[in-house]
């Protein structure tokens, strides 16, 4: 078995993030080469909390037949992700959740941590766009996957639930976004806190105030001053 399928099945059984951005308009050599997908992804990646999404250096990445990837296996995460010519770029990352110490893997989903993944992925989309690899539009999809009877829990001691929000469905596979090159340079991060708030109400939990909390947490993280 390759190294990328035993990566693959070993996320599949934790809590995991599965990422996919197409060109609406599919071209086999979009970028012209392997190289410039190494560079579109190392131009895009998105490094807001010490580890970059995707995560890549030279050691971790290796090339196909059409297609750079990364494979990643650390006490942060487990992370394959390919990058391909055609311009469509895939990732399955697990919970960072899940390996945490002091944390029993597959029950629990972190508040903030949740909406600071989701703003990664879509700003990573964004930065992929202004490198102008999506003119005709993109769509995005984003599943988070083996969350049934996790509760989501807070990080801060300070922030507390006080009941329990649990969800009962296995799988969260967001509806597929079709945007413009517009749309994703504009609205990334107003897309990752709508994404955000369509998980909790299907752990039940919502709220007027919750999406300005929401907004108030990504400012902080896109500014640096986020709590680590």
């Amino acid at each position: 078995m390759h190294l990328s399928e035993e990566l693959e099945q070993e996320i599949r059984q934790l809590g995991n993030w599965r990422v996919l951005i197409r060109p609406l308009d599919l071209h086999p050599s979009r970028l012209s080469s392997l190289q410039s997908c190494e560079e579109a992804v190392e131009k895009a990646a998105v490094s807001l909390r010490g580890w970059s999404y995707p995560y890549h250096n030279g050691q971790s990445m290796d090339r196909g037949a059409n297609f750079v990837e990364g494979l990643v296996r650390s006490t942060v995460s487990l992370e394959h992700w390919r990058m391909y010519q055609s311009g469509q770029f895939a990732s399955i990352l697990s919970l960072r959740e899940d390996r945490w110490p002091n944390i029993r893997p597959m029950t629990g989903l972190e508040t903030v941590n949740t909406l600071y993944s989701l703003t990664e992925f879509y700003e990573f989309a964004s930065r992929l766009a202004e490198q102008g690899i999506f003119p005709e539009g993109l769509s995005i999809s984003i599943d988070l996957r083996n969350v049934e009877n996790r509760r989501l829990f807070s990080g801060d001691f300070t922030r507390q639930l006080y009941r329990e929000y649990v969800c009962t469905a296995r799988n969260l596979p967001h509806p597929t976004l079709e945007l413009t090159e517009v749309e994703i340079l504009g609205k990334a991060h107003d897309f990752a806190i709508n994404h955000t708030l369509w998980i909790f109400e299907r752990f039940n939990w919502s709220g007027s105030d919750l999406s300005q909390f929401l907004r108030q947490e990504q400012d902080k993280f896109l500014r640096g001053t986020f709590r680590s």
